[in-house]
Order: C-alpha cells, then structure tokens, then sequence
C-alpha cells in the first residue's frame, strides 16, 4: 500500500495523539519516502523524548500495540528504538543532538530529491553518512561514489 504524505500526515497525528499519555514528547519529525518524495510504504515519526530507551519503555509500548522493528534490538547503539504499527514507524530517542542529526539528513534527502538523486538507496547512504557518522569512504568504489544496496 501506498501513503501519500496528506495521508501520512493524519496517519502520524492519530499515533501522536495515541502516544501523549506513554512518552513525554519533547519534539517530533515526519520523515523517510512519504515526507521525502510524497509517497512511501509507511510515515516515519522520530520522537525526542527524555525516558530511558530501556525494557521496559518496549514493554510499555508494545502494551499499546507497538511491535519493536528495525533494530536487533531496542539498545541500538543506545540511541533509538523502532516500533510499528500499522502503516507507522516511530523511532524513539533520547539525545537532542541525534534528533538534530535527523533533522539534518531530512533536509538533505529532501535535497537530494529536488535535484533528481530520489532513489532511496542515496537517502539511506545519506543518512547512515549523517545521523550515524559513517565515512564516506566507506561507499567509495574505484573512480566513483556508489548508494548503499540495502535500503
């Protein structure tokens, strides 16, 4: 299924409405494909907000319906955890400077989209590069830059 950003937008209002009571929200960004191009899979939302990224905080969580995803596990390097629901991810933070980093690699997606380089392959490369301090170098092959695979 597809999500347009309108569509994503409500999608993300209704979890954050949902979550008021769970997590003290500090602050919130809409981000990945659907904020990025206008279409995605899901709506991604990271979440600043000060508890420990802890058991229990997935236990709390996955009592209001959130499965844990996209990390081996919620420790994460100790910076996030991912949890779904439905067409939602959230990913959970603590520190304000990761949240920042976020905001920062968005921006350069968004970037990245405007100028014709949309494949999601560069925004994940981008944002490892960004958020998570990955060298460049790392995605250097021969005479040229080469996207990450995985995405």
């Amino acid at each position: 299924m597809s999500v347009s950003i309108e569509t994503g937008t409500v999608l993300a209002n209704q979890a954050l409405k949902s979550l008021e009571h769970v997590l003290s929200i500090q602050r919130k960004l809409l981000t990945g494909s659907a904020v990025v191009t206008g279409e995605g899979n899901d709506i991604d939302i990271v979440i600043l907000q000060p508890l420990e990224i802890d058991a229990d905080l997935v236990e709390h969580l996955e009592l209001y319906g959130w499965v844990l995803c996209g990390a081996e596990s919620y420790e994460s390097h100790g910076m996030f955890a991912a949890f779904r629901q439905g067409d939602v991810n959230i990913v959970v933070v603590k520190d304000a400077e990761y949240f920042r980093k976020w905001e920062t690699a968005l921006e350069v997606c968004k970037y990245l989209h405007l100028v014709g380089l949309s494949d999601k392959a560069w925004r994940v490369t981008m944002h490892k590069i960004i958020v998570d301090g990955a060298n460049a170098d790392e995605f250097y092959i021969g005479s040229s830059y080469v996207c990450l695979n995985n995405a």
